[in-house]
């Protein structure tokens, strides 16, 4: 076999499971409407669950290195999805993220858990630490918050120096 013949061969093996790794929200399979059991049916375990202040319910689903995608499944008091959403996109952020306003609470019940939190006692800061992608650009956001008022002090996103490692990787 030719190497020309063994690249088109490994090529579009790689294709095939690059469509087997879709989850259900990319597939579009998780619609307003459907019960919290169709959801967990077609999704599996959540990897977070909280109460939020409304009385709803939302359930958070984190895929890919670090985290890279966080979708959010918002449940009515009824149990029944009422949203659906990937949290990690350039737009949420800049419709949530607002210095010297934004709470902790906030900010987790928006995006979901940070994929790396760290605290700087010495300097009062807690750094919450997430993956995105932006296009077909791996990207990093860190959110400082205030240790002392848990408000966020400032955010900066910045293209993310090992994409495929784990956020701990050498050299960052």
């Amino acid at each position: 076999m030719s190497s020309m013949a063994r690249f088109a061969v490994g090529f579009a093996l790689a294709l095939s499971l690059a469509g087997c790794a879709l989850t259900g929200f990319e597939r579009g399979r998780i619609l307003p409407g459907q019960s919290l059991a169709e959801v967990i049916a077609i999704a599996g375990k959540p990897d977070e669950q909280r109460s939020l202040p409304d009385g709803n319910q939302a359930l958070y689903y984190v895929f890919g290195p670090g985290g890279a995608q966080t979708w959010r499944v918002i449940l009515g008091r009824d149990q029944r999805v009422s949203a659906v959403r990937q949290v990690l996109v350039a737009e949420n952020f800049r419709d949530v993220l607002k210095p010297g306003v934004t709470t902790m609470e906030e900010a987790r019940i928006q995006l979901g858990r940070a994929g790396l939190e760290t605290d700087y006692p010495n300097i009062a800061l807690a750094v919450w630490t997430y993956r995105w992608r932006e296009f077909m650009t791996s990207m990093r956001i860190d959110l400082d918050f205030d240790r002392a008022t848990g408000i966020l002090r400032r955010y900066n996103t910045y293209w993310d120096p090992c994409p495929s490692a784990s956020l701990l990787c050498m050299g960052t």
